[in-house]
C-alpha cells in the first residue's frame, strides 16, 4: 500500500502544475475575453490598412513587356519594350523606395543586366528624365532598362519589386 501512495502526485506537485497553466496562459484569456467585438474588429482593420500600404508590389514582366504576374495595380508603357526599355506605372510614388529588378531567364536563356530609376527628373529624387516617351515622366512610373552582357540594350524579361 506504500507504494501506491508513493506513485500519486503530491498536492504541491499539482499546485505548481496549475499555477504554470494559468501564468502561461492566463494573461491571454485574459485580454481576449476583455475586447469587446467592436475593438476587435477596428484591431483587424487597423491591421489590414497597415499591411496594404506597407506591401510590396511586384510584377513579373515578358520580355516583349506583358505583364505575366504581378501583385495588383500596375500597368506598363512597351512603346520601347523592343529596345529594352519598359515604364511600369506602379500607381503611387516610386520615390524614396526600395526597388528590385531581376532577369527572367525562362525569358530567352541569356545572361545580360538590368537598372530601374523613377521617372520625374530632377523633380523626383534619384529621378530619370523620362520625357521621350509620352505620360510616364513622374514619380508614379519606374524605368527599367535591360541590356546584354555587352552593354548593349536587349530585351529581357524580369522580375520587379517596389517596396512599401
Amino acid at each position: 500500500m506504500l507504494k501506491r501512495l508513493r506513485s500519486l502526485p503530491t498536492p504541491a506537485l499539482a499546485i505548481s502544475v496549475i499555477a504554470l497553466i494559468v501564468a502561461v496562459g492566463g494573461g491571454t484569456f485574459a485580454l481576449a475575453t476583455n475586447d469587446t467585438q467592436s475593438d476587435k474588429r477596428i484591431a483587424k482593420k487597423v491591421a489590414n490598412k497597415q499591411i496594404a500600404r506597407h506591401a510590396p508590389q511586384w510584377a513579373l514582366v515578358s520580355r516583349e513587356g506583358t505583364i505575366l504576374a504581378q501583385s495588383g495595380g500596375i500597368t506598363i508603357n512597351t512603346t520601347n519594350a523592343s529596345f529594352g526599355q519598359f515604364f511600369l506605372d506602379f500607381g503611387k510614388s516610386v520615390a524614396r523606395r526600395p526597388v528590385s529588378v531581376t532577369l527572367h531567364y525562362g525569358d530567352g536563356g541569356i545572361t545580360g543586366e538590368s537598372s530601374a530609376t523613377p521617372c520625374g527628373g530632377s523633380s523626383v529624387p534619384g529621378g530619370f528624365d523620362c520625357s521621350f516617351i509620352n505620360g510616364v515622366n513622374d514619380a508614379k512610373h519606374l524605368f527599367v532598362r535591360t541590356q546584354n552582357s555587352g552593354g548593349t540594350s536587349a530585351p529581357f524579361g524580369f522580375y520587379v519589386s517596389v517596396g512599401g
